[in-house]
């Protein structure tokens, strides 16, 4: 998302399922007139991933600790806004 960085909400509901992730920044190429995205992968277990798993585009997804899990009854967009 272009206004939103969803990294920290993906981090915390895959922790709450028990979940591994992994993450891959494509950076923009205005040649190809490609704009820059961010990909995050979830799975049960990091074979899941097969070779992603040690592929160095893809690391793992960093630690968030300024935001709470959201759920069906709590969520805060503002927290994670591109500011």
């Amino acid at each position: 998302n272009k206004y939103l960085n969803l990294q920290p909400v993906l981090d915390k509901l895959s922790a709450d399922a028990g979940l591994v992730s992994r993450v891959r920044d494509d950076d923009e190429d205005e040649e190809k007139e490609k704009y820059g995205s961010t990909w995050v992968l979830l799975a049960r277990q990091k074979a899941d991933f097969g070779r992603l798993a040690h592929n160095k585009n893809w690391k793992d997804l960093e630690k968030w600790n300024f935001i709470k899990t959201w759920t069906d009854d709590f969520s805060n967009v503002l927290s994670v806004f591109k500011w």
